[in-house]
């Protein structure tokens, strides 16, 4: 009960539940295993390390513990211990989906492409993964020649993960397949004229006949992509021409657009981590000659309200119905800063300035410690110097925003955000 109500977001209830699992029975792994999960979800790192610990003491041969003990020394680029957790879990399993997976991410954020993605297929063995396994008849492709044959490419995970994979279509039309794109209904509008996908559908729809499938994220091993030669020509995805020109009507001024993304899902298992409270970025809307536009959706929108006195911003949730009205936006702003979330994505799919504020540990896609990004050439990357420190970010987007404005004349500052 306490791991599910952890997985609801139900802190209370669950450090309760988990609490009383001990009472009942001190000397439970898996009770202090969940209390270790519990600190994690919270953002406690050092009180999750105590508790997996703790537990591989009270059963060394614990896999559920080795594999939690390495995805928080991965959350803490710790890629060392990770690496040894990950690979005494094989010596204990080895036909470990999950440590094969993380074994990946270890490698990717190293910018290794072909070990990392090969390892990472293994996703699909791990509890997380089997949330997004499709069963198919139709075998995987893993680049045989296509020769007119018609292939299902189909969306995995979230959005912004479509959104970054989806420039691989044309790709694999180019090796003689007819295309069929399957996407998340949000993206559905969007995506619909993708070059190289004849057959755009949504996700739920009936699928025509195919001959092969491939999920999106696979894409890039199938292709043999490596760090020098990700596909990186921008734009890949644009806005509706119309919808867009109504936006630059709407936003027209002589201030510096600025749009503002802040929080993503709330159940993503680093949440904590990835998303910064508004109350921090609040500063940042008090600058003369720039005018905020959130981009924000879900039920994060209410910061607004709760910091309305102290953030100057411009409500659009209810202008998004889907992907298509956010890139009508996003094509007339200036710049975008975003946490890693989807419309960061999106804003570096249109080739757009996209400032991405990263926590310690980002995601495998923005590797380590760079301040650019290999997937989208219009990114700029503001990585936390310390776990949890969102100030020092926050402190050196405010100083390339007064660099921006003191550009002076709007027609210059997309061009200054490359610089």
């Amino acid at each position: 009960m306490g791991n599910a109500l952890i997985e609801l977001g139900s802190y209370g209830p669950a450090i309760e539940a988990l609490r009383s699992a001990l009472i009942l029975k001190p000397d439970y792994a898996p009770a202090v295993i969940g209390l270790g999960y519990f600190f994690e979800r919270k953002g406690d790192l050092a009180s999750a390390l105590d508790s997996y610990r703790n537990a591989l003491k009270l059963n060394p041969q614990s896999v559920t513990a080795h594999t939690h003990l390495g995805t928080v020394y991965l959350l803490q680029d710790d890629l060392e211990k990770a690496t040894e957790c990950f690979e005494q879990l094989l010596k204990l399993e080895p036909d470990s989906a999950e440590a094969r997976a993380f074994l990946g991410l270890v490698h990717l954020k190293q910018g290794k492409f072909r070990p990392g993605l090969s390892e990472y297929e293994s996703r699909w063995g791990t509890p997380y993964g089997l949330r997004f396994r499709r069963k198919f008849s139709q075998p995987l492709w893993k680049g045989e020649p296509l020769e007119g044959s018609r292939i299902l490419l189909h969306a995995e995970q979230g959005m912004g993960d479509t959104l970054q994979f989806v420039r691989y279509v044309p790709l694999v039309e180019a090796r003689g397949a007819r295309v069929v794109l399957e996407v998340q209904p949000r993206l559905h509008r969007l995506l619909a004229q993708t070059q190289g996908a004849p057959a755009i559908i949504c996700r739920g729809e009936a699928l025509p006949e195919f001959d092969w499938q491939c999920p999106l994220l696979s894409l890039p091993l199938a292709l043999h992509t490596e760090l020098t030669t990700i596909p990186a020509q921008v734009p890949y995805v644009h806005p509706d021409p119309a919808q867009a020109e109504t936006w630059r009507q709407r936003l027209s001024g002589n201030s510096l657009r600025v749009g503002l993304v802040w929080a993503g899902n709330p159940l993503h298992p680093h949440e904590f981590w990835r998303s910064i409270p508004l109350e921090q970025l609040a500063p940042l809307t008090k600058l003369e000659g720039v005018t905020f536009y959130s981009l924000q959706m879900g039920t994060q929108v209410d910061q607004l309200k709760q910091w309305e006195s102290q953030a100057r911003v411009i409500d659009l949730q209810e202008e998004q119905k889907d992907f298509a009205d956010t890139a009508a936006i996003v094509a007339n702003l200036d710049v975008l800063i975003s946490i890693d979330t989807s419309v960061a994505h999106l804003a570096g799919a249109m080739g757009k300035p996209v400032w991405v504020l990263l926590c310690k540990s980002a995601d495998w896609r923005w590797m380590l410690e760079r301040e650019d990004s290999p997937w989208y050439p219009t990114a700029r990357l503001f990585r936390q110097s310390t776990m949890g420190n969102w100030q020092d970010v926050v402190t050196r987007i405010e100083h390339e925003l007064r660099k921006l404005v003191a550009k002076a004349d709007t027609s210059t500052v997309e061009s200054a955000c490359h610089e």
